[in-house]
Formats: structure tokens, sequence, C-alpha cells
């Protein structure tokens, strides 16, 4: 794994599990303190710290109930300790990816309630009610019709937009390291409750 890729698990806001009062966690604090103290011997600087604490307490969509949550903490613990830290790297990648937290999704009438509000608040009061009644111009464009700023047809307008593509030349790349490939998948946990609850959504024909 590149080391950008860490510092994006870093830099990435997430939602993180509380630390287990069980083996697992005196496990977790033990292997914090004595990152901790490399810092201080300067044999790895402040990212790694940060970056087990990310990879081993970020919260994964669909895990819930303290025996699955103990579990896969566990398992991340042992991976972290066979040196698997790429692995755990996108682990948090995809499961920050699936959670939705680049922000809350509003519907049409709220998104346009938020830019209303915004428009009035700025002193753009015309322009606030132009987009709330739906008065702006402009829309989809035939091909065939005629482009005003240009006078031309949109079709010409667009083909002059995007040119015949070419393909660069080899050396025109820069050369980049391979990424380690992880030859082992994360592990897998099924528990009652996933049966369970794939079950309820079967259809039996007879």
């Amino acid at each position: 794994m590149h080391r950008d890729s860490y510092m994006q698990v870093i830099g990435t806001k997430l939602w993180l599990w509380d630390l287990p009062n069980t083996g697992d966690g005196n496990l977790f604090l033990d292997i914090l303190n004595k990152l901790f103290k490399d810092v201080i011997a300067r044999k790895c600087n402040m990212e790694l710290p940060l970056l087990f604490i990310a990879c081993i307490l970020h919260k994964k969509r669909g895990t819930s109930g303290y025996r699955q949550i103990k579990a896969l903490i566990s398992t991340r613990l042992e991976l972290w300790q066979q040196g698997k830290v790429g692995m755990l790297v996108k682990c948090v990648l995809e499961a920050h990816k699936n959670s939705g937290m680049g922000g809350a999704v509003r519907d049409g009438q709220e998104s346009r309630a938020w830019a209303y509000n915004s428009k009035v608040n700025e002193g753009r009061r015309s322009a606030a009610v132009r987009n709330l009644t739906n008065r702006n111009k402009g829309g989809q464009l035939h091909p065939s019709a005629v482009d005003e700023i240009s006078g031309k047809l949109v079709i010409d307008v667009l083909d002059r937009k995007h040119p015949q593509a070419s393909v660069p030349a080899d050396d025109e790349f820069d050369a980049y390291p391979d990424d380690a490939v992880d030859e082992e998948p994360f592990p897998l946990a099924f528990y009652e409750e996933d049966v369970l609850n794939a079950a309820s959504h079967l259809m039996v024909h007879l």
C-alpha cells in the first residue's frame, strides 16, 4: 500500500467503537502503548498509532451486537500483529465509502428549501424566488437546435468540445511502484443473526 493510502485513512472521518473491556481491549492498549514508545524513540512517526486506532476500532456497517463487534476487533488485532496492515487499510477505506458519511442526503424539497434559505441570506431574493418557482432558463437542447451563444448547431458545438481520443505513448506516464496485493482476503465471519436475516427475505415457490 502507498503511504498516501495511510494518510487518507488518518484524515478520514470515522465512527469508532468503544474499546471492549476484555483481553482484546488490554491487547489493544499494549500495542498502542508500544507504538507511542516507538514514536518517542523515533522508530516511527505519530501517523502509525493513529492508523492503528482507525484500523482496529472503525465501525463496519451491518456489524452490531457485542459478540460480533468483539469477534471483528479480535480478528483485526490478529491481522495487525501478522503485519497485514495493507489489508486493514483497505477495509477502513471500504467501510468509509459504504457508510455514507460524506454528508446527509436530502430529498428534493428539503434541498430546494436549503438553497432558497441560502440565497435569501445572501440577499439574492430574485434568484431565490426564481429557483423556487422553477423559472430558470435553460434545459435540454436538441442536437439540431441552434446554440444562442455561438449561433451554431448544438451537435457541432458538442463535437468541438469532445475531440477525437488519442492514446498517449508509454513514456508519457510516470512510473509508480505497484501496490502490495494481499494474497488472502479479509476473513469472513457469519453469525446466526445473518442467517436469520437472509432467510426472512427468501421467497419460497410452491
